[in-house]
Order: structure tokens, then sequence, then C-alpha cells
């Protein structure tokens, strides 16, 4: 509950959710180790007749929720009732739950009588359930009674069983930590909004932004490795075949966790991210461009995404307590089961950059960014075992000088082609801008940049800076995808994709230093 929730109708409402009972075995428990029973409290401000802990389990890196058994009703006259609103709680629990995003990791049924029982016969699921991506609570709500009915029944037996036991919920919610039992307790009890905008704050007072964000599964291999680090370096990434993808605004790739495990166990483990801003949206390449195409001389990442490093995050959890939701962080998982596609999911960029040290300003359409001039260049972390030589790396900064000029000589060519068309008179200089432009009455000077990559960012000289600022008629022209053929020195190019920027100049929030001149001492 957050201090603009703290009213005299909420701390009532509170105060009627907070119950201890010392009614029975469990309750003396649960007392014993400092949980305190809750009531759910509905919008309507009626208090649910049913009981609920929320635990952190001994030896456990999940919160559990434990909802007492319901019996009898309150119509019964041989017996009092107990818990008569089981089933409306655990709708409302459910629907509450789904608002944080939570996982249900585990459901089992936990009354005395099965506790005999191991938890592979106790249990209502056999997957982790994603509330998020369910749409419809009430039918899940069911289905968990139907689960636990049959949970110890004999083998014949006649009858629908019992649909309101004593259950425990494993739970995965991000922002909630094993030392937040009692606050996500008192969250879930009184009915604090959650805005359907998926922005919200903490009790830190730190707000919560979540946006939809690629996930990326990196295996440890020397030519995955080597893929990412040219990937990195050049702004690019690929997938195998023809994919579509949804709306996006960051891509996240992970490095080193093994996928292949349960979502339980894998958030025990640790990865490194390497944070990106997206780029270009998904197209058809038409050039090798990864090591490994350049190689063996063919297209193999068929469906090319624009990428921009932001920052790398080594060696950080991957369960509630480290930088990514539950949500995401499964993602990351599903992706390394599926050769390396890209995964969807939301994740807080606040929670993300915080952990990056790095501040979020909305850009022109509302989206959370990090401004580029305080982010450093990203590279990947050295391995012993990764190839380290390489055909080439960085948008028209190929380590082969042939390469190189053969890139920039077609990028240069098919501008002149393009303003040539529109009857401007050419005059090509190099330094301190490519192309001079003229017509009667009027001039224009061009930038010309070339890359194998995807158009997202380019290489800038501080003369070629200074100059776009100081003349107003500038034009970036950048022609990517360009595909090379042969071998050095004798180069052959063709095709490209042309990205042309009028009246470009380039703000200090969209540079990012690269290099520096280190004045030696005297």
């Amino acid at each position: 509950m957050s201090a603009d929730d703290d009213t005299p109708s909420t701390r009532m409402s509170l105060a009627h959710a907070l119950v201890p009972l010392l009614n029975n075995e469990h309750d003396c428990q649960r007392r014993m180790s400092g949980y305190v029973s809750m009531r759910v409290v509905t919008e309507e401000g009626r208090v649910l007749d049913a009981d609920f802990t929320v635990e952190a389990e001994p030896g456990s890196s999940l919160l559990s929720l434990v909802l007492e058994s319901g019996s009898g009703s309150r119509a019964s006259t041989d017996r009092v009732p107990r818990n008569p609103d089981y089933r409306p709680a655990l709708h409302l629990l459910l629907t509450r739950l789904q608002q944080r995003g939570a996982i249900l990791m585990e459901g089992l049924v936990d009354s005395r009588k099965t506790a005999s029982l191991p938890e592979a016969e106790r249990r209502l699921f056999h997957t982790p359930i994603h509330l998020a991506q369910v749409d419809d609570v009430e039918a899940l709500r069911k289905r968990l009674g139907t689960a636990q009915s049959r949970v110890g029944q004999t083998p014949g037996a006649v009858g629908a069983g019992n649909t309101t036991r004593r259950i425990r919920l494993r739970l995965l919610v991000h922002g909630y930590g094993l030392h937040d039992a009692s606050r996500l307790a008192a969250d879930l009890a009184v009915p604090t909004p959650v805005p359907s905008t998926l922005e919200s704050g903490e009790p830190d007072g730190r707000s919560i932004i979540e946006v939809p964000t690629m996930l990326v599964h990196v295996p440890q291999t020397s030519a995955a490795l080597l893929n990412l680090e040219v990937g990195l370096e050049t702004q690019t990434w690929g997938f195998p075949g023809h994919l579509t993808y949804p709306q996006y605004q960051y891509v996240v790739f992970g490095v080193g966790a093994s996928p292949r495990v349960p979502l339980k166990e894998w958030l025990d483990k640790r990865a490194t991210l390497y944070v990106c801003q997206a780029g270009t949206r998904p197209y058809i390449a038409t050039a090798p461009h990864m090591p490994d195409e350049v190689a063996e001389g063919t297209v193999k990442w068929l469906t090319r995404i624009g990428i921009e490093p932001l920052g790398v995050l080594e060696d950080v959890p991957l369960g509630s307590n480290g930088p990514l939701s539950p949500e995401a962080s499964d993602a990351l998982r599903r992706s390394g089961t599926h050769r390396g596609y890209g995964r969807m999911a939301t994740t807080d960029v606040s929670r993300l950059f915080e952990w990056m040290g790095l501040p979020l300003t909305p850009d022109s359409e509302g989206v959370p960014r990090p401004p580029l001039n305080q982010t450093a260049p990203v590279m990947v972390a050295p391995k012993a075992h990764r190839q380290t030589s390489r055909a080439g790396s960085g948008a028209g900064r190929q380590m082969d000088p042939a390469k190189r000029i053969a890139v920039e000589q077609h990028a240069v060519e098919l501008a002149r082609q393009h303003y040539g068309k529109q009857g401007w008179e050419i005059e090509e200089l190099g330094k301190p801008f490519d192309l001079r432009l003229t017509k009667p009455g009027s001039e224009r000077r061009v930038e010309v940049k070339g890359t194998t990559g995807s158009p997202t960012s380019v290489e800038l000289t501080a003369n070629e800076v200074r100059h776009a600022r100081e003349f107003p008629t500038m034009d970036l022209f950048v022609v990517s995808d360009i595909t090379v053929t042969g071998t050095s020195p004798q180069f052959a190019t063709s095709g490209g994709t042309i990205t042309l920027l009028t009246d470009w100049h380039p703000e200090d929030t969209d540079l990012r230093a690269t290099k520096f001149e280190y004045r030696l001492p005297s």
C-alpha cells in the first residue's frame, strides 16, 4: 500500500482484513512464525470470510499464498461454517495477483490429511501459470477447485470431492522478494489500484514503467559469442527464417545460464544481460553480415533487426531480486529453448536502468529512454574459448581497409545517383563532408555512410558533427545491408537500403563517445 492510499477508509479496510486467529494448528504455526492471517476486502468494502496468509517458505526462493480450507455455509444449521467465502476470495486473490503480473509457479493441496503424500501427488497444475496471459480468472479458479478435489481420492471413489481445501500457491511477483511477504499480503487484502497503463509506484517511491521488450538468449559457443560481439558493434542482429514481431521498445540479450531447466530452477540462476534500445524494425536481410554468414558466403539470419547497445549487467540474478520482471526472465529462458528466437514480454525499464545507473527521459513519443551520451560502448566480456580473429566489425568500419573503402564508395555512388536524378550538380569532396550539391540559388551538403549491417547508428568524426551543426542544409545519407563479395583487395559491392535524414542536426543526447585523444604528460 502506497502513501497515497493511506486514507481513513483504506486503514479501516486493512484493519478489517487483519484477523489473527488461533483456532487450529495451522493458525498457531503461522502465528509463531510471524505470519498473520488476513481476509480479503472487496472493492465495495465487504470483508470476505476466508483467511489467507503470504509466507516465505524456508529453503525456497518463492513466496507462498496459503488459503485456508472452507466448509459449510451460512445457511447451515448443524455446524458453524468455516471460511464460507473461500471461492470469491480465491477469485479476488487471483485477480489481484494478475494485476501485478504474478506467475503461479506451483500449486499444492496443503491439508493435514494429504501431508503424508509426496508433492507430486498434491499438485494442482504441472507447468507455471502466467496470470497476465489468463483471459478468464473464474475459469482458472474452477480449474484449481477441480484439481484439488482429486488429490488423495481413493481409486473408484464416487462424488465430486472437496473443492475448497487448504491450498498453497507458490508465487513469483515482480517487486516482492522473500522479505516482502507481509507487504504482499496487505496489498492483496485491500483494493489497492494498479493502473491498466502498467505505470504505478513502489513503496520506496520508485516509478514502475513497463514496456514491451524482446528477450534473446545467446548460447556460450565461440560462434554465437563472436556473432554477439559483432552484432553489438554493428547494431545488428538476426534470426533464421521469415519472422514478424509485435511492437517492442528494447532488446535484451542474455548469456551465461542454461535455459533447458524448469522455470523455478532458472530463476535461481544468474546471467549477463546486454541491454539495447530497439532500432530498425524486423526486415529481410539481403547480404551476409555476421561472421558466420561472411565465412559461408550466404545469409543465414534472414530476419534482421537494428539495436542500439546501451549497457551491460554482468552476472545478475534472473529471479525477482534481479533487474528483469518474472515474465521477461521466463521469456529469456524460452528464447534459449527455441533456437534463440526473440521472445516478447513486458518488463519494468525503470528497474532495469536503475541497475545500470542510467536516467530515463521520455522521447517525443513518450517512450522512456536513457540519453545516449550518458552510455558507454558495450563490449562482450572476453572468453578464453572464443575466437579472436574476425573479418570485420563496426558499421562502416570493417577491419579490412579495402573492404571498408569498397563499402564507402558504393554508398557514395548510390548517393550520387539519388541526387543526380533530382537535378543537382554534384561535387565529391570527402572532407569535412562527402558531397556538395548545387542548383541555381541553393546549396546542400551531404554526409554519406555505408554499412553491411542495419541502419541504427553510424560513426562520426568531431569535424563531421561540427560541420553538420554549422551548415543549415545538411543531409545524412546512409546505405545499409550492402552486399560485399570477392576477396581482398578485389571486392565487389551491390544492393543496399537507403535511409535519408534531410536538414540533419545531430543532438548531444544522440551522440556517444567511442574514442578519446589522450595528451601525454610533459
